[in-house]
Formats: structure tokens, C-alpha cells, sequence
């Protein structure tokens, strides 16, 4: 696989979403950023580059299994730990993540190229796509 090389324009473009400290390179990190309206611009850049064949991103999916974890032994330790809110929290994420992969096959279907999203953390509700 070969990696192209971000051009000056997309960097300048993603300078616009991101902090300085982003990594101005090929692959892009977002420095845990959870705003997935950036992230959703960003990987809309991307994909309208005429250098990009294909996305692969990583961190974005999954990460709720990661949260609720931390959430619910934040609960277990702290009784005075609001539990509707970590159940709200969670919600809000879940319904996060089902937007973030709607809006990616949009831009699928809109580009007509790949993206393809690695799992965070995976759990029994993860399913894999086999062909």
C-alpha cells in the first residue's frame, strides 16, 4: 500500500480543524480530539483529494466500550456517582458512533471510494464484515 503524502492544500484545510500540534502527515492524527463533526470534515477532505484512493481510520469506532468501561467503574468506586448519567452518556455516544458510520457511507456513496474504520475496542456486539 503505498501512502501518499499530504499536499499543502489539505494540510492547510485541516490546519483550519485541527490544533497546531496536529501531525501535519500522512497518516493524520487527530490528538484525541472527540469532535466528530472535525472528524467527519476531515475525512470528507480527504476523500475528495484526487491523491486518495481509499480511507482507513482508526479510534473513532469503539470508542464507547472504552468509555463505558471507565464510566462504570467510575460508578462502582464513587456510589455517589450518577448512574442515569453514565447510562445517558453511553446513549449519546452509541447513537455518536452509528452517525459517524452513516455519515462515512455517505461519503462512500457520494466519492465512490473506500473507507474503511478499524475498531477501537471491540465487545459481543462487534461484528466483523467478511467477503
Amino acid at each position: 500500500m503505498e501512502i501518499p503524502k499530504l499536499s499543502d492544500e489539505i494540510i492547510s484545510r485541516i490546519n483550519k480543524l485541527l490544533p497546531p500540534f496536529w501531525s501535519h502527515a500522512n497518516p493524520i492524527d487527530v490528538v484525541g480530539d472527540m469532535n466528530t463533526e472535525i472528524y467527519m470534515k476531515i475525512l470528507e477532505e480527504l476523500i475528495q483529494w484526487s491523491e486518495c484512493d481509499a480511507i482507513i481510520h482508526m479510534g473513532i469506532i469503539g470508542r464507547v466500550i472504552m468509555i463505558k468501561s471507565t464510566l462504570e467503574s467510575s460508578v462502582a468506586v464513587d456510589n455517589k456517582y450518577n448512574s442515569k448519567f453514565v447510562e445517558d452518556s453511553v446513549l449519546r455516544l452509541e447513537n455518536i458512533e452509528k452517525q459517524t458510520i452513516e455519515q462515512a457511507v455517505q461519503l462512500m456513496e457520494k466519492y465512490k471510494k473506500p473507507i474503511i474504520g478499524v475498531y477501537l475496542l471491540n465487545d459481543d456486539k462487534t461484528r466483523t464484515i467478511l467477503m
